[in-house]
C-alpha cells in the first residue's frame, strides 16, 4: 500500500513543476528484505511465502505509473539500488561468545588463569539484554530517545569486565562481526601491545577459523580481516580492530571448534533477510540502445554519472 501510494504521489510531484533532478526512494524493498525473506524451517514460519514477492510486485507497479507520466525524449532515468538482499547468514550473535573463548585461550596460553566466559562482575545492563527476549527489547527501544538506546547497549556489551584479563571486546555488528582489542595506550585500561597484540591476532585468526556448524560440519567464518594501517582517516582508531567475515552456512545456534570447544551465542539470530553487496541499475535513455549492458561500475560512480549529464545538458557544458 506504501508503495502505491508513493508511485502516485511521486507522478503528481514530478508533474507540478519542471524538475532538473529528483530522487525517488522506495524503502519497501529494503524493509521487506529484512522481514519478509522466505525462510526454511522453524525461521520460515509466521511469514506467507509469496509475500516479498507481493512488496517487489508493488513497487514494480508504482515505477510504472511514474514512468507513465514521464516524457522520456528527454529524460534520463535511473533505477537502482545500491545494495542487494539474501537470507540473513550473519552469525553475529556468536562473536561475544567466540572472542570470550579465545580470551581465556590467550589467558591460558600466557600462563595467567583463564578469564570466565562471561564478566566477573555482575551488570544489570547485561543481565536484561541475555534474558529479556528479543522483541521486547525492540518494542522498548523504539519508545525511547537514541541516546538512552545507544547508553543501554554501550553498558550491555562493556559493564562487567575486569578489563585487566579482557584482551579484546566484540562490537555489535550487522553482516559481519566486530572485534575491538584493549590496546595499552589507547583504552585507558588498555593490556595489549607488542608482540602480545600480533600473538592474540593469530591466536583469534585461527580460533575463528576453526569454528564449525553444529548441525552440518562446515565452518562458519571465511575470514578474519585485520585493520590496522589499511585505513588512514584521523578517526581510523574508532574502527574496530578485527572484521569477522561469515560464510554463507545457515544460522546456527551453537559451533564447535577442536580449539574452542562448543559455544553458543545470545539468541538473537536478526533479521530474516540481510545486505548483499551487489546491487543493479537499470539506465533508460533516449539515446541509448535498449537492452545493452554496461560494465560494472562502483556505487562511488552514481553520483559523478549523474552529475556528468546534468553538467552535458545545460549549454557550454563539456560534461566533464
Amino acid at each position: 500500500a506504501g508503495a502505491k501510494l508513493k508511485g502516485e504521489l511521486s507522478r503528481w510531484i514530478l508533474g507540478v513543476r519542471p524538475w532538473d533532478f529528483a530522487l525517488i526512494v522506495f524503502a519497501e524493498s529494503h524493509h521487506g528484505g529484512h522481514t519478509l525473506w522466505p525462510l526454511d524451517g522453524p525461521l520460515g514460519e509466521g511469514v506467507p511465502p509469496h509475500a516479498l514477492l507481493d512488496v517487489y510486485r508493488a513497487v514494480d507497479q508504482a515505477l510504472g505509473v511514474i514512468l507513465d507520466g514521464l516524457d522520456r525524449s528527454d529524460t534520463t532515468v535511473a533505477i537502482f539500488a545500491p545494495h542487494g538482499m539474501g537470507p540473513n547468514r550473519s552469525k553475529d550473535y556468536l562473536t561475544q561468545a567466540a572472542v570470550d573463548a579465545v580470551n581465556r585461550k590467550f589467558a591460558q596460553r600466557n600462563g595467567g588463569h583463564a578469564i570466565e566466559s562471561q564478566p566477573t562482575r555482575r551488570s544489570p545492563m547485561r543481565f536484561l539484554r541475555e534474558t529479556v527476549p528479543i522483541r521486547l527489547q525492540n518494542l522498548v527501544a523504539q519508545s525511547v530517545p537514541l541516546g538512552v538506546r545507544d547508553y543501554v547497549m554501550n553498558r550491555s556489551l562493556t559493564a562487567g569486565h575486569d578489563w585487566s584479563q579482557t584482551p579484546a571486546l566484540a562490537v555489535r555488528g550487522d553482516v559481519n562481526g566486530y572485534v575491538r582489542f584493549n590496546l595499552r595506550g589507547r583504552e585507558r585500561d588498555g593490556v595489549l601491545e607488542g608482540a602480545d597484540r600480533r600473538a592474540y591476532e593469530r591466536l583469534l585468526t585461527e580460533c575463528m577459523l576453526s569454528l564449525r556448524s553444529i548441525e552440518t560440519g562446515n565452518p562458519i567464518v571465511s575470514g578474519v580481516h585485520l585493520t590496522e594501517g589499511k585505513f588512514s582517516g584521523s578517526r581510523s582508531g574508532l574502527l574496530p580492530d578485527a572484521i569477522i567475515v561469515w560464510t554463507d552456512e545457515p544460522q546456527t545456534a551453537e559451533v564447535d571448534s577442536p580449539l574452542l570447544g562448543r559455544i553458543r551465542g545470545w539468541d538473537d539470530t536478526g533479521p530474516r533477510g540481510h545486505h548483499r553487496s551487489e546491487g543493479f541499475m537499470i539506465t533508460l535513455d533516449s539515446d541509448s540502445e535498449h537492452g545493452t549492458e554496461a560494465a560494472p561500475m562502483h556505487i562511488t560512480e552514481l553520483a559523478p554519472m549523474i552529475l556528468n549529464r546534468l553538467l552535458g545538458s545545460q549549454p557550454g557544458a563539456n560534461g566533464g
